[in-house]
């Protein structure tokens, strides 16, 4: 029961498929950033926070049989510390985190899906979390020795038939059920949430706005 209470959405074969859908739909920005960071065959290669390791498999195929891929989660800071400590002077870390969680809403604007995106940054937030880590980083990662060679934010504005819509319409559909369970969210007040996604994908000119994403690549001192 502590692994389930770690993670808002669960471990459960739902979340995992979403998983999946998250990593199609993510994996050619971190391919693309990791190819910038200079990732390559025989390197040694830290998967940090790397949920059930689909980006884990690709760091495997970038650094072929000669390198080697490891995964570890801790504290934010702390782990940066220790990221810290691990990489020799020169090497490199690539990070994508929110840094503005609220950015997540429709166009036209939805009260039912802004409902959802608040409710999910407090629990997140009374869990100990914090949806807008990203502003945090770069400061941390000056202190702890790195230098910041790139900073990228990234956001989607995607109508319903794009496949990026896919990703976080799929964290609404599980998250909510989650939610309800945590306590977060009545059971009826999830059903509205629900039935208004469901009304605006049949709406061809329903633009969802994703979470803004900071992208963060930093050298080692």
């Amino acid at each position: 029961m502590s692994r389930e209470r770690d993670y808002v959405l669960g471990t459960h074969d739902e979340e995992n498929a979403r998983l999946l859908l998250q990593h199609r739909v993510w994996r050619p920005r971190a391919l693309d950033a990791w190819r910038r960071a200079g990732f390559t065959v025989g390197q040694t290669l830290l998967d940090l926070g790397c949920g059930p390791g689909h980006a884990a498999v690709d760091l495997a195929e970038i650094v072929g049989p000669t390198g080697r891929v490891f995964a570890f989660v801790k504290q934010p800071r702390e782990l940066l510390a220790r990221v810290g400590g691990a990489l020799k002077p020169g090497g490199v870390l690539v990070v994508h985190e929110y840094f503005d969680y609220r950015t997540w809403r429709l166009a036209p604007r939805s009260p039912e899906i802004e409902e959802f995106v608040r409710v999910v940054m407090e629990s997140w937030r009374a869990d100990g979390g914090e949806p807008d880590i990203g502003l945090d980083l770069p400061g941390w990662l000056d202190k702890l020795g790195f230098a910041v060679t790139s900073l990228r934010p990234i956001i989607d504005v995607v109508p319903p038939s794009n496949f990026v819509w896919q990703w976080p319409a799929g964290f609404i559909r599980v998250g909510l059920a989650r939610l309800v369970e945590l306590g977060h969210l009545t059971a009826e007040r999830a059903c509205a949430i629900a039935d208004g996604l469901a009304a605006r994908e049949a709406a061809p000119q329903t633009l969802m706005v994703t979470p803004a994403l900071l992208e963060i690549i930093a050298v080692r001192r």
